[in-house]
């Protein structure tokens, strides 16, 4: 037997079948999340329903390294660009940097 499920029946002190119940509704929960029906917000440190995060798309013209000089002589070469960032809004509004494409 699970050992936290042991300990809750062992506890006679508490309210065993709530204590269950709760620890159930927890495990639905993390299984949930697990399937990816839940995202996590790492700023409200909460998770909410995937559905609820609005994906955003924002593009701009940049100065992009294109190639780095080996021995650090200085001899990187630059270019403008288009860069787009991909970002996700948490339903409190916190946007999240998901990816850079170039």
């Amino acid at each position: 037997m699970n050992p936290i499920i042991k300990k809750i029946l062992l506890d006679v002190h508490t309210d065993r079948m709530q204590t269950l119940t709760d620890l159930e509704n927890d495990i639905k929960i993390a299984k949930e999340i697990l399937s990816g029906k839940y995202s996590y917000c790492s700023k409200c440190d909460d998770f909410y329903l995937s559905k609820s995060f609005i994906p955003e798309t924002e593009e701009k013209e940049e100065k992009v390294c294109i190639y780095v000089d080996p021995i650090n002589s200085g001899g990187n070469d630059y270019a403008m660009k288009k860069v787009t960032y991909h970002y996700l809004t948490c339903p409190k509004g916190h946007r999240e940097l998901m990816k850079t494409t170039y």
